[in-house]
């Protein structure tokens, strides 16, 4: 009997990229250009054996390790490396760094669904139509559906404790094609007034979301002052 349960998947290539490749992959191992930067990242499905050879491997600017594959690790640099430094894809200008966390600061595999998502918008015939990015994890989709025009609000965090705070600097080169489309929010908690007038300067926000326990006096301040 046929199984009528089963599901005819398929298998989806990015395709978009320019500054980001997939060079080779083995031995729990991916070879990877980032920029002009290339790095060696464990991955535990790189089960074969690599395609090019070991000269390949050595051109490497840095490689991360870690105990049992773990996410959490160690950077070795072979070569010198800015702190972050700019990788485009499409329309968006994405500042990527090595974190302590095996990643680049994003997930190149996933611009599958940034392109899924960016083209389900420009394809829609709703005038306004709204997008629930529930799991933003870098960050990229959300900015990739706010240039597509499905997204009324897109916000950034302004706290360093938090591991998805961002200066006001990145921040701003996000915001390259920021467009009246959507509104900007700040996410702040407690802030100085020094922070304040950074965040305003470069990003000029449309709303301060405020998660500390500032005062009635503070509120006011901010808004006479940075509104």
């Amino acid at each position: 009997m046929e199984n009528t349960n089963f599901l005819n998947s398929k298998i989806f290539f990015p395709t978009d990229w320019l500054d980001y490749e997939l060079i080779d992959f083995g031995n729990n191992k991916k070879l990877e250009r980032f920029g002009k930067y290339i790095f060696i990242r464990p991955d535990n499905q790189a089960i074969c054996k690599p395609c090019l050879s070991r000269k390949f491997w050595e051109k490497a600017d840095g490689e991360f390790s870690s105990e049992n594959n773990s996410d959490k690790g160690n950077w070795k640099f072979y070569n010198e490396i800015p702190k972050f430094w700019d990788i485009k894809y499409n329309e968006l200008n994405i500042k990527s760094l090595p974190t302590p966390f095996r990643h680049l600061g994003f997930f190149p595999e996933q611009s599958i669904h940034w392109k899924w998502c960016r083209d389900l918008i420009q394809s829609s015939q709703i005038d306004q139509p709204r997008v629930l990015n529930l799991f933003g994890y870098s960050g990229i989709a959300s900015l990739d559906a706010a240039i597509a025009g499905g997204v009324d609000y897109l916000g950034f965090v302004f706290f360093p404790p938090s591991p998805r705070s961002l200066t006001p600097k990145i921040a701003s080169s996000l915001m390259v094609n920021r467009s009246d489309d959507f509104k900007v929010v700040a996410v702040v908690v407690n802030p100085s007034n020094k922070l304040l007038e950074e965040i305003t300067n470069h990003l000029a926000p449309d709303i301060f979301q405020l998660h500390g326990s500032e005062t009635a006096e503070d509120i006011e301040n901010i808004k006479q002052k940075f509104i």
